[in-house]
C-alpha cells in the first residue's frame, strides 16, 4: 500500500511540475523555445536581409531571451512564494497583494523585453524589408491554420467564429510584428 502511495505520490508530482513548466492551456510562455532559427534565417534571407543584418539580430535575440531566461526564473519564484502565503488557513492579506504586484511586475519586464525585442529587430530592418517579413509571417500563419486570419477573414472578425471584436481590433492579419 506504501509502495502504491509513493508511486502516486511521484506520478501527480511529474504530471504538476510539467503543466507548470508549460503554462496555462500547454503553451509556452515568453522564453520559450522560439521560432526554428533555420526557417527565421531563410525566410530573412528571402526578405532580402544582409548576412550583417542576421547576425544583428541573432545577437539581439540572443541577449533577450537571456534577459527572458532570468525573468522567468524570477517569475517561478515569485509564483512559489505566492503559494507559500496561500497555504494557511489565515492569510495575510497586505503580503498577498503586495507579491501580486512583485509577480505583475516581473511579467510587465517580460512583455517589454518581447516588445522591446521586436522594435529593435524592426530598427534593422529597412522598411520594404519589414514589410515583406510582415508578409510572409502572415501566409505561415494562414498555412498553418489552413485559412486565412484577420480582419476579413474567419476568426474573431465580424461573422467569424469569436462572434466579433469589429473591424481592425484584432492583431491584424499577421498578429503583432517585428
Amino acid at each position: 500500500m506504501k509502495r502504491l502511495s509513493l508511486i502516486t505520490v511521484l506520478a501527480l508530482t511529474l504530471v504538476a511540475t510539467t503543466a507548470f513548466a508549460r503554462g496555462r492551456h500547454g503553451k509556452r510562455g515568453f522564453g520559450g523555445p522560439g521560432p526554428n532559427p533555420v526557417l527565421a534565417h531563410a525566410m530573412l534571407k528571402d526578405a532580402g536581409l544582409s548576412a550583417d543584418q542576421i547576425a544583428k539580430i541573432d545577437k539581439l535575440h540572443d541577449a533577450a531571451q537571456r534577459k527572458m531566461i532570468d525573468l522567468n526564473h524570477d517569475l517561478q519564484l515569485a509564483r512559489l512564494d505566492m503559494r507559500k502565503l496561500l497555504t494557511p488557513f489565515k492569510v495575510n492579506k497586505p503580503a498577498v497583494f503586495k507579491q501580486l504586484d512583485k509577480i505583475d511586475a516581473i511579467k510587465s519586464k517580460l512583455k517589454k523585453v518581447h516588445v522591446g525585442l521586436r522594435l529593435d529587430i524592426r530598427g534593422v530592418m529597412t522598411e520594404q524589408q519589414w514589410e515583406k517579413v510582415r508578409l510572409m509571417r502572415a501566409k505561415m500563419r494562414a498555412g498553418r491554420h489552413g485559412r486565412a486570419r484577420g480582419p476579413n477573414g474567419p476568426g474573431m472578425g465580424p461573422g467569424g467564429a469569436g462572434g466579433g471584436m469589429g473591424p481592425g481590433a484584432g492583431m491584424g492579419a499577421g498578429g503583432p510584428d517585428f
